[in-house]
Order: structure tokens, then sequence, then C-alpha cells
């Protein structure tokens, strides 16, 4: 039980190492300058993914990595291959769909594309993908939405503070006005301003 858990151990990650380093050699690959240098780091992807390939055929990542070394070496045939496989895995993957999509665009074989057309995935993917966008754009417009209220309640809140500390500063000028004339000995009456500024007797 031990060896086989261990056995279980190596494998997951053994798996995720060939399947990081898949990654980041399509990363590099998208970023390399010349082709030569494109395709060596295209050639590590799929050594990489047929490494994982050789003892778990139906993983998803490695299969779906192979067909993007594939098609960005402009092996259209051999991606559209990979992801005929891994849509009879998992059909409803949009990553996968959206794969498919542009392989066949690319330059897929015509019976690719009546395949695609015939079991109503390209149109499937195209509303999926408009619902997507529509819903995103929802939330962009709430969130703008949101922001311009916070924005405007934040002008008031600023506003108000700013009368309030005006009416404190002018309550200051007039109690100092009013200790002032107390001082120099004039009455102020303020609920009636003709006895303002009678002295005291």
């Amino acid at each position: 039980m031990e060896d086989e858990e261990l056995k279980r151990q190596y494998i997951a990650v053994r798996t995720r190492a060939c399947l990081n380093c898949a990654q980041i050699a399509i990363i590099n690959a998208e970023q390399a300058n010349g082709l030569k240098k494109r395709i060596e780091y295209l050639d590590k992807v799929l050594e990489k993914c047929n490494e994982v390939i050789g003892y778990d055929s139906k993983n998803i990542k490695a299969n779906y990595r192979k067909a993007v070394a594939y098609k960005m070496k402009d092996e259209v045939p051999k991606a559209i291959e990979i992801i005929e496989f891994l849509l009879k895995i998992q059909p409803e993957n949009k990553e996968i769909l959206t794969l498919y999509s542009e392989l066949v665009r690319k330059g897929g074989s015509i019976k690719a594309k009546e395949k695609l057309m015939c079991k109503g995935i390209f149109d499937r993917w195209e509303n999926e993908m408009h619902k997507e966008n529509e819903e995103e754009k929802k939330i962009n417009e709430r969130k703008k939405a949101e922001k311009i209220i916070e924005s405007q309640e934040e002008v008031k809140r600023s506003r108000e503070i700013r009368e309030k500390a005006e009416e404190e500063n002018r309550q200051k000028e007039n109690i100092k006005k009013l200790r002032s004339q107390l001082e120099k000995g004039f009455i102020v009456d303020t609920m009636d301003p003709e006895r303002l500024g009678r002295r005291l007797k």
C-alpha cells in the first residue's frame, strides 16, 4: 500500500512538473525572437506533453498544450486530431471548443468544419461567448454605476464636512467678536438689533 501511494505521489509530482515546463515553453515560444528559437521551445512542449501522455493518455492539460504547440507550429491537422480526441472526453469544455473553432477557421479540413457545424458545437460556443460578453458588459456597467454613486456620495460627504467646518469657523468668529465687544463695554442683544452697541452705564 505504501509503495502504491508513493508511486501515485511521484506520478502526480512528475505530471505537474512536466505540465509546468510545457506551459513555460509555450510562453517562451510566444515571446521568442526568431523562428529557430520558437521551434525549439515548441519541441520542448511536445516532449514534456508526450512524457505525460505516455503514462496518462487522457490527460486533458497535456493533450491540450500539445495541440497548442502544433497550432503554433502551423501543423493544424495534428492539432485538430488531438482536440477532437479531447472533445470526446469533455465535449462542453469551453477552452477546448474555443481552440477547436480557431483551428477549423485557421485551416482545418472540410470534414472537420462539417463535423463542427453538424454537432452544433460552433453555434453553442458562439452563443455561450455572446452570453458571457453580455454578462461581463452588465457587470462592468454595474461596477461603473457603483463607482459613480460612490463618487457622488464622496463629493456630498466632502461638501457636508466643508460646510460644517465653515459653519464652525463662523460661529467661532462670532463668539470672538462678542467677547471683544463685551470686553470693550458693549451690551450685545442679538434679539434686538437696535440695542446693539449701547454701552454699559
